[in-house]
C-alpha cells in the first residue's frame, strides 16, 4: 500500500504535477511560420492569376459581357478593345513580399477602363480634305466604361492554379 508521501501529500494538501509535452505542437508552429515568412512566392503567384483573370476577360469579351461598339461596322472582325491586339499584349504583373500587382502603360487603357469624357480637340480628316460629321460628331467623346482590369474575388485552390 502507497504512503501518503508517494501519493502526492505533503502537509495534509494534495500535491499533482501534470507535464505536457509541447515539443510536436512547437515544431509544427515553427514550420507554419517559416512557410509563411517569404510571402513573395504567394505574391508572384496572386500577380499571374489576376493577369490570366485580365487576359480571360479580353477572350471573354467581358465578364460581365461589355457592351456593343455603337457603331458595329468599325473595326469588323475584331472584339471590343482587341483591334490591334495592344492594349490586352500590355498587360503585365508585378509583385513584391506585400503585393500583387497587374496594370497596363498604354496611355488610352485609363479612358477606356473606366469610362469618361475626352476634352475637346481637332479632328482631322485621314482620306480626302474634309470630315463627313453628318452625324453631328462632337469634337469631344464620352467613351463607356469597358472595365477589362476587372477581377473577381474567388476562393481559389493554389496548389492546383485554378479559379
Amino acid at each position: 500500500m502507497a504512503t501518503r508521501r508517494q501519493l502526492g501529500f505533503k502537509d495534509n494538501i494534495l500535491m499533482i504535477e501534470i507535464k505536457i509535452n509541447t515539443d510536436a505542437l512547437q515544431n509544427s508552429l515553427n514550420a507554419i511560420a517559416q512557410r509563411t515568412s517569404n510571402t513573395q512566392p504567394l505574391m508572384t503567384q496572386l500577380a499571374r492569376i489576376m493577369r490570366n483573370a485580365v487576359l480571360d476577360n479580353f477572350e471573354a469579351g467581358g465578364r460581365p459581357a461589355w457592351a456593343p461598339r455603337k457603331y458595329p461596322s468599325a473595326r469588323e472582325g475584331s472584339g471590343l478593345l482587341q483591334a490591334s491586339g495592344r492594349l490586352r499584349n500590355s498587360i503585365t504583373q508585378n509583385s513584391t513580399a506585400t503585393e500583387a500587382v497587374v496594370g497596363t502603360n498604354v496611355e488610352y487603357a485609363a479612358i477606356h477602363n473606366f469610362g469618361g469624357q475626352t476634352a475637346p480637340h481637332t479632328i482631322l480628316p485621314k482620306n480626302g480634305k474634309a470630315l463627313n460629321l453628318a452625324d453631328g460628331l462632337p469634337n469631344a467623346s464620352i467613351t463607356p466604361a469597358v472595365r477589362f482590369l476587372h477581377v473577381r474575388l474567388w476562393f481559389f485552390n493554389l496548389t492546383t492554379n485554378r479559379l
